[in-house]
Formats: structure tokens, C-alpha cells, sequence
């Protein structure tokens, strides 16, 4: 393999910058919930690199004035994180430097060096302690022709990525100065402390509660597979009858290509977990306004998607309504993330169940239809004739997730003409096999709806999703399920005594979850749940009990739930 290695160091030196002190912003916190360090003395390995053409006209030192201008313009390029008291806060430096590397190669010089270098930036991990910023230029016959950055993603997000890139590159033409940007993640974080930040906030978090106390608690309350050896895998999807019938379908409804995909997903999701709807995280870059769009720094946090694909309405509706809820789940991403890390904890407690989300969606830029090829309707026949093209190849698997949270389905929709899909999961929940039904399952139900089918139970079938299966010991109560045996050795285990049992079901008929105990002394209900719903330990299987029950004795006949019903009952709770 072809290696580079640098021809000279230039020292880029900045003095007299602002110095400040801060919380971090929310968006800081949302990418280090997902990629984050534990304290100080660890590393971040989540970078971004990337490389820019630069025109005639630039010199290596106008390279470097502009790369200056750009650290001594922008805080969150001169930015490091302390922890303190138990929180991170984000300290902007006035003086300090980096290096910028030159690699003085011949002619031809295509992008293949440039990726080398990007490479050599991005192969070290980052200490919270230094700039979030590496840089490099490619010199090609004497003269630069690309500039190679890589960032901490910690720190600043691929739009910020691409904005300073090109204005050190056009300042590097025109020999001027980079201007800063009027809005600085130090004024974000102020914002976002204010009253009319919290108020954001607070509105964010109704939503957030509003979706998280209807919407199933997992989209992956199944049986559990043994995972593959390398347990997180990643498929990629090209498929020209999506493009072509995703082009159709928003040609003729006037819809964006991306939540065309995103109503596919939901069906075929909601299909295979057994669900009447579909609960999902979503990407957003929260660029809200003009500040925000300018702003060098980090945004990108989750909001939280949810459709209910069992309606009985349309394909047409159901996919206006998929346009809607993404809309609310991109404004209402907005807020703290350590505050809908709370909510999620009190819902849990309240509903008994753990809240996984770990079904992520990312449309990282819609498509504008004068951007890509149109071609016309096709007919049934020329689209079904398409699909014989559909490549499905594996892109890499990895032993451990490649987030810190609990990602259990990961899909993203690509943003070129054919608009590739890339979906990574974990085998534990979902299997390789199952993926794969699920990328092409998307195809399917995008060219049937572009083929006039709108029935959503018909596209459900035919996009060839095969249900997760579930054994008799699964019961459904309401959008969700629960493993009754795994939930009664849950609560025999909390419970610490065989005089004790779960029985799902009432004499009103309803699927409540009553846990009986027969104890000589009255029980500690708040405790008792307390402790069971430590115990459901992450586990979208299990449920802690409905209602808690104190028994004066065990039933003759310990596991005829019938007996446990009619046992003398002296005191009950919900534990909450």
C-alpha cells in the first residue's frame, strides 16, 4: 500500500484570539452521548476527514494566512473540553497552534492522494486537550492543489467541515481573510441556558414525552438471536428500481425522496417486529435559522419519529404523515440531550418496560429533483425488470457497536441519484439474512406504490419482510410485547422467593402484568420496583409487573395462575 509522508511542517500560530469558558452545548452533548470519552486521560477516535480542490491562484503561504485566519475566526477550532464537577465544559484558547503539513508530490496529482493523506490525519485519535483540527496541503508540480482537513467530531460537525474548508480555500485564492462566523458555540451555549433556550427545551421534551408514552417501548420486544462473532454488520443496498420508483412516487405526490423512504422503512420495520407502528430516532443537524446555518461548531443531535403504519389510511397519507412526524422530529430534536436521557429513565420507570430506540434513521441531505436524471414513468414491467439489477453486498462488520449507545438498527439513506441505502444492525436482534430482506423489502413496497398500489397491509406483504418469530410465551399487550415466562423469572428473582408469580390477565380481561407475593411482613412496593426495573437491565423482552400484589399465603397449587387470582390479596401498588 502506498504511504505519504510529509515534505515540510509549517507552525501556524494564533494570538490574541478570544479566550472563553463554557457548558458544552447541547449539540456537544448529543455527539458525546453517541462517541464521547469517559474522562481526560481518554481519546476520541471519531474523526472526519475530507479534501477540497484548490484553484489557480493560491500560494502555500496564502494557505497558511488563510488557515490562521480561519483558527483566529473560529472558537470551535481553538477548542478543548475540560471535565468538571462531573460535567464537561468547553474552554476556547486565545493563543496556541497546529501544524500544517506539505506533501510536495508530482504530476498527474489526483484525489488518490489526497485520501492517503486524509488517511495519515485521520489514523491518530484526538486528547480533549488539543485543537480539533489537523491540516494539510497537497503541492502537485509546485503549485497547491488540494487542502486535506481532519476534525474531531466531537467538536465540529461535517457542515462546519465543509464551511471551513472552502473559505480557507477561497481565501487562499483571493489572498483575504476568512470571515468569522457572527455565532459561536460559546453564544449557543449561552442561548441555550437563557429562559428563551429552556423555553425551546421544555417544548422539545412535551413532544418527546407525548411519543414516548404512546409509541411501543422497543421496535425490538423479540427473541434475541446468538449473535454473529463479529456481532454489528453492515450492508449496502444500489438498487435502480428504488431510484427510479422513489423518482416516480415523488414526481407524482410532490414529496421529498427521503421520506418517501423513510414511509418504506416504517412498514417494513413495524412488519417485522409485529408492530401496528414504527418508533425511531432521527438524525438532525439542527441548523434552525441564519446563526445557526453559519455556525462553526457541532448541532447534530436526535429527534424522535413515530408513525402508526396500522391506521388503515393509504400510502399516499401515511406517507404525508411520515413528512409530518419526521418535521417534528427534526424541530424538536432542539434541546438538552442529558434532559431527554432523564425523561427516557422516568418513562421507564413509569411504563415498566425499558425504552431502547435503537432504530436510527439518517437522511443526511434530501435530493432536489433537478439534481438527478429523470427519465420518465416506467412501466410494471420495466420497473420489475430493474430489480434483476439490485446489488446487496456486505460493507463490514465489527465486533462491538460503533456508538456508545444502544444502536440495534442503523439506516441511512444516500443522497446520489440512486439513492444507495446502508443499513447496519446488530445480529443479536436483527440477522444478516433478516437485513438483507429488510433493504430489498423497502425496493419492493417503493415499486409497488409506484405501480398504484396504496393498501399499506398489502405493501406490508409484499415486501417479502418475514415477521420476527415469537413462541407461545409471548403475549401483546397493546403496540408491544413481552416474553411472560423471561418477565416471571424477572420478578421471581426480584421477589428473592418461590412464593411468588407473575400472571398476565384480569378477570376485566385486560393483559395486565400482576405480580403476587406471599412474604410474612408487608412489602416495600416502591422498592420492589425500584429493583425491577434496575433488573430489566437494558432487556426489551421483559416487563416489570403492572401491579404488585401481597398475598396472605402461596396457592396449594404455586403455578395455576387462577389460584394466585383468588389468593386473599391484603394490600396492592403499581410501585410507581
Amino acid at each position: 500500500m502506498r504511504t505519504m509522508e510529509p515534505t515540510a511542517h509549517v507552525r501556524v500560530r494564533v494570538t490574541g484570539a478570544r479566550a472563553a469558558s463554557a457548558p458544552t452545548t447541547w449539540g456537544h452533548r448529543a455527539i458525546w452521548l453517541w462517541h464521547g470519552v469517559a474522562d481526560e486521560t481518554e481519546e476520541a477516535h471519531f474523526n472526519n476527514g475530507e479534501w477540497f480542490r484548490i484553484p489557480a491562484g493560491a500560494t502555500v503561504d496564502s494557505v497558511v494566512g488563510a488557515v490562521q485566519s480561519a483558527l483566529h475566526g473560529h472558537d470551535a477550532l481553538r477548542t478543548t473540553f475540560h471535565h468538571e464537577e462531573g460535567a464537561w465544559h468547553q474552554v476556547v484558547e486565545g493563543a496556541g497552534e497546529v501544524t500544517l503539513e506539505v506533501y510536495e508530490v508530482g504530476e498527474p496529482c489526483d484525489d488518490a492522494v489526497a485520501r492517503l493523506v486524509a488517511g495519515r490525519l485521520t489514523g491518530q485519535p484526538w486528547p480533549v486537550r488539543q485543537w480539533p483540527l489537523r491540516v494539510a496541503v497537497v503541492v502537485c508540480g509546485g503549485v497547491p492543489a488540494y487542502l486535506v482537513v481532519a476534525t474531531n467530531r466531537l467538536a465540529i460537525d461535517g457542515k462546519s467541515v465543509a464551511a471551513v474548508a472552502e473559505s480557507i480555500v477561497t481565501a487562499s485564492v483571493t489572498h483575504t481573510s476568512v470571515a468569522p462566523a457572527p455565532w459561536q458555540p460559546v453564544d449557543e451555549a449561552l442561548f441555550e441556558q437563557s429562559a428563551e433556550g429552556q423555553a425551546a427545551n421544555e417544548r422539545a421534551l412535551r413532544h418527546w414525552r407525548e411519543v414516548l408514552s404512546t409509541a411501543p417501548p422497543s421496535m425490538f420486544d423479540l427473541p434475541m438471536h446468538e449473535p454473529d462473532a463479529l456481532r454489528f454488520h453492515l450492508l449496502k443496498m444500489d438498487s435502480p428500481a428504488l431510484a427510479a420508483a422513489v423518482r416516480m412516487v415523488s414526481r407524482r405526490w410532490r414529496m421529498s425522496h427521503s421520506v418517501l423512504v423513510l414511509a418504506a422503512a416504517s412498514i417494513v420495520l413495524a412488519r417485522y417486529a409485529g408492530h401496528d407502528s414504527a418508533v425511531m430516532q432521527m438524525m438532525s443537524g439542527n441548523r434552525l435559522d441564519r446563526l445557526r446555518r453559519a455556525l462553526v461548531g457541532t448541532l447534530t443531535a436526535e429527534g424522535v419519529y413515530y408513525l402508526d403504519v396500522g391506521s388503515g389510511a393509504p400510502f399516499s397519507e401515511l406517507a404525508r404523515e411520515a413528512f409530518r412526524a419526521s418535521g417534528r422530529a427534526h424541530r424538536f430534536a432542539f434541546c438538552d440531550p442529558h434532559a431527554v436521557a432523564a425523561l427516557r429513565a422516568e418513562l421507564e420507570w413509569q411504563r415498566g418496560a425499558h425504552i431502547d430506540l435503537g432504530a436510527v434513521y439518517n437522511a443526511p441531505q434530501q435530493t432536489r429533483s433537478q439534481d438527478v436524471p429523470d427519465g420518465g414513468d416506467l412501466s410494471e414491467s420495466d420497473l420489475t425488470d430493474l430489480t434483476e439489477s439490485t446489488v446487496v453486498k456486505d460493507d463490514g462488520a465489527w465486533p462491538r457497536s460503533p456508538a456508545q449507545l444502544d444502536l440495534r438498527l442503523y439506516l441511512r439513506t444516500g443522497h446520489r441519484h440512486d439513492i444507495p441505502l446502508t443499513l447496519l444492525s446488530d445480529t443479536k436482534y436483527v440477522p444478516v439474512e433478516a437485513m438483507r430482506e429488510f433493504l430489498v423489502g423497502i425496493e419492493r413496497v417503493m415499486v409497488a406504490a409506484a405501480c398504484g398500489t396504496e393498501d399499506v397491509d398489502q405493501l406490508a406483504e409484499v415486501s417479502g419482510v418475514t415477521p420476527a418469530p415469537r413462541g407461545p410465551a409471548w403475549i401483546r399487550r397493546d403496540d408491544a410485547w413481552v416474553d411472560l415466562t423471561a418477565s416471571r423469572r424477572l420478578w421471581q428473582h426480584v421477589a428473592g422467593t418461590d412464593a411468588a408469580a407473575l400472571v398476565a390477565g384480569s378477570s376485566a380481561g385486560d393483559n395486565r402484568l400482576v405480580g403476587y407475593l406471599a412474604a410474612p411482613g408487608r412489602p416495600d412496593f416502591h422498592q420492589l420496583h425500584r429493583v425491577c426495573v434496575k433488573a430489566l437491565n437494558e432487556r426489551s423482552d421483559v416487563r416489570t409487573p403492572d401491579l404488585y400484589r401481597w398475598v396472605a399465603k402461596t396457592p396449594v397449587e404455586p403455578t395455576d395462575p387462577v389460584a394466585w387470582r383468588e389468593a386473599q390479596v391484603l394490600a396492592e401498588h403499581d410501585g410507581r
